[in-house]
């Protein structure tokens, strides 16, 4: 008997366990509910038809209907009825009753279950995400607001669009932050909560289906965010769907470049975010408003870079190509093979299947002229005599110890003239800085046209930076400090801070007439940017470069156009073309009244340079006016004397012209 019973109850357990195991699921649950539903009606159905008198089918009718809304019927009597079958058809009418109750209950509260646990994975941003070609960002990080609302300005032209996110953030504190920071212009943004290394969260998001994705950096320290990026990399690179867009990576340290190149292959466009905010802070600081020029390069909120074929403009020279665009401006070409040319040389050919890169309002904007612009003449009395670039600075002032402080130095070498000085200024130990530099490979003796001295100090104490005479330096670097990055707010207090003592003590130590040093800083935040461009008083001490805010436009245009990544390596390179701001007078003449074609034209055969826009400027120096790139009005003369000019030009390691090249360009203008 103990054996009997032990087996029911194993066999009972077991039943038990497989019961729970096929619940669990939500298609074991439906399944259920199908099969002790079908139990009930044709269990049912025969007391109904003993209770009710009725046929076979009208009585599973009537146990289907109970099932979904239970009630108790009192038993049809007939004269010939004993009350003892009335009492059991009483009694069966309660039992089926009490059973369908039971099963309606337990269905409701499966269905009721279901919904939440839908409405709980929409809530949370944990549901499957079924879009195509829209953009996905993948990670959260202090680039990542600029970059969403990058994107909201590129699709407003496009009628709106579709950005995931996914990011290991509660879904409701972002959609309440991007609600409150982004304008979305139509755009829709879905945040989902998930982990970018696992494949499942991945295709969640229909990664594979979107035009772009975008890896961000997620860690204050690079070598941990690249460490991530890589992982990151290759759950992408590991999947079964094959991706549809190119992938654009936010890398921390230039040396990983190469390596996540090798692991993303030909879909991957990686953009060194520090290095790209050190180069940048260099240009800048050797061009007046340089830093206003790509405020307003970069981006979609103005002008922007865009390609196209135009058959009409093969067999035309670049140098003449700019006359067969009123529109826009040509800056350079993408050859039928794939490469970027920035600023080619002035003879080579528009081929067949070559795209013309232009700066345009948009990509509707602009079309090529069947004829070419026919610009006027006029007499230019300095047309043979080549004005030389403005002398780069020979004494630099360095605030700040970044981690990629290595490759400003490097970038800095090839832009100066030997003999120039750059002072260091930052709290870090002499030792200590010897040591970062021969980690990162760099040899101070290695830079022969610099002379690095070192001087211990916080930039932003004033008892530290007493021997420090401002105003003997050409120009002022204020760039982040390490020990501030993690804290972009701490950090701009910081920048601010050194920046008006800097400009205290300048002050202060000039005995005669007061010359501002030119200065350029970095900032983090864009809050602070805000503050900054409210307040004249700070605005006008330096030349302000919000780092993040630029990096995020940066990687918002790759993502929406991935060739744009080779003309940014080109442009803020120290090989390729610049963008530079020069005074007007080398072009015109003082009092000559000509028009931007004639200017456009002055430019482009007398230093084989691309003028790109101008910028108005007071007898103070300071700017009045926004910069403007590719004006609409270029037929209007105007006096050039309170203007800069800004121009595409070889960078000094081009900038070589030969007797034979200059006489060609002689030749080319009479």
């Amino acid at each position: 008997m103990k054996t009997i019973l032990d087996s029911i109850w194993a066999w009972t357990g077991l039943f038990s366990y497989r019961f729970d195991e096929l619940i669990s699921t939500r298609r074991g649950q439906i399944a259920a509910l199908i099969l002790v539903g079908g139990a009930i009606i044709v269990g049912v159905s025969p007391v109904v038809v003993f209770s009710n008198h009725t046929t076979f089918f009208g009585s599973l009718y009537e146990t289907a209907v109970d099932i979904l809304d239970p009630k108790i019927e009192m038993p049809r009597s007939d004269k010939g009825d004993t009350m003892t079958f009335l009492w059991i058809s009483r009694g069966c009418t309660f039992s089926v009753f009490v059973i369908t109750s039971l099963y309606a209950n337990v269905m409701v509260g499966f269905v009721v279950d279901w919904i939440v646990v839908k409405m709980e994975a929409v809530d949370k941003g944990t549901h499957a995400i079924v879009e195509t070609n829209h953009s996905v960002m993948l990670g959260w990080g202090d680039k990542s607001m600029g970059f969403i609302r990058e994107l909201c300005l590129a699709n407003e032209s496009e009628g709106g669009g579709v950005v995931v996110i996914l990011s290991h953030r509660p879904k409701d504190e972002l959609d309440m932050e991007i609600r409150t920071m982004v304008l979305l212009r139509g755009t829709k943004v879905i945040c989902c909560t998930g982990n970018p290394l696992f494949a499942a969260d991945l295709l969640k998001v229909s990664v594979h289906r979107a035009r772009s994705i975008t890896i961000m950096s997620t860690h204050p320290e690079t070598s941990m965010s690249d460490d991530a990026l890589v992982r990151v990399l290759l759950t992408l690179k590991s999947l079964s769907h094959p991706l549809q867009g190119h992938i654009v990576a936010d890398v921390g340290q230039l040396d990983n470049k190469q390596f996540m190149r090798m692991i993303g292959g030909d879909i991957l466009e990686a953009l060194v975010s520090r290095h790209i905010v050190g180069r940048l802070v260099v240009l800048c600081s050797r061009s007046p408003h340089l830093g206003r020029v790509y405020n307003a390069l970069l981006g979609f909120g103005g002008h922007e870079f865009y390609l196209n074929e135009w058959p009409e403009c093969v067999g035309v020279p670049f140098g003449d190509l700019y006359t067969h665009f009123d529109s826009a401006i040509p800056i350079g070409l993408r050859t039928k093979s794939g490469h970027v040319l920035v600023k080619p040389r002035h003879s080579r050919l528009v081929e067949r299947g070559d795209a013309i890169i232009v700066l345009a309002e948009d990509n509707d904007s602009y079309t090529a002229l069947l004829h070419p612009v026919q610009i006027p003449w006029s007499d230019y009395h300095r047309s043979f005599q080549k004005q030389p670039l403005p002398p780069p600075p020979r004494r630099i002032l360095l605030c700040g110890w970044r981690r990629d402080l290595h490759t400003i130095l490097h970038l800095l070498q090839h832009l100066s003239q030997p003999g120039t000085v750059v002072d260091l200024v930052n709290p870090t130990d002499i030792d200590e800085r010897l040591d970062t530099f021969r980690a990162d490979g760099l040899d101070l003796d290695s830079l022969t046209n610099l002379n690095v001295a070192h001087i211990v100090g916080n930039s932003a104490s004033k008892r530290q930076l007493t021997n420090v005479h401002v105003a003997s330096y050409d120009c002022i670097m204020v760039v982040t400090d390490k020990d501030h990055e993690d804290e972009p707010m701490g950090s701009d207090s910081h920048i601010l801070k050194s920046v008006m003592l800097l400009r205290s003590l300048e002050l202060k130590q000039s005995r005669r007439v007061f010359h501002q040093v030119p200065c350029v800083a970095e900032v983090l935040d864009t809050r602070t940017q805000k503050t900054i461009a409210h307040n004249p008083l700070i605005d006008g001490t330096a030349e302000w470069i919000n780092s993040n805010d630029l990096v995020s436009r940066m990687l918002a245009m790759i993502s929406e156009n991935r060739f744009v990544n080779a003309v940014f390596d080109d442009v803020l390179g120290d090989h390729g073309s610049t963008f530079d701001v020069l005074p007007a007078s080398r072009y015109a003449e003082s009092g000559e009244k000509i028009n931007f074609w004639q200017l456009a034209q002055r430019a482009s055969v007398q230093y084989d340079e691309i003028v790109c826009g101008y910028v108005y400027m007071t007898k103070a120096g300071h700017d009045v006016a926004p910069v403007v790139l590719n004006p609409r009005d270029k037929v209007t003369p105007r006096y050039w004397d309170k203007f800069c000019v800004v121009v595409l030009r070889d960078s000094a390691q081009r900038t070589t012209f030969t007797e034979k090249q200059a006489l060609r360009w002689k030749v080319h203008v009479v």
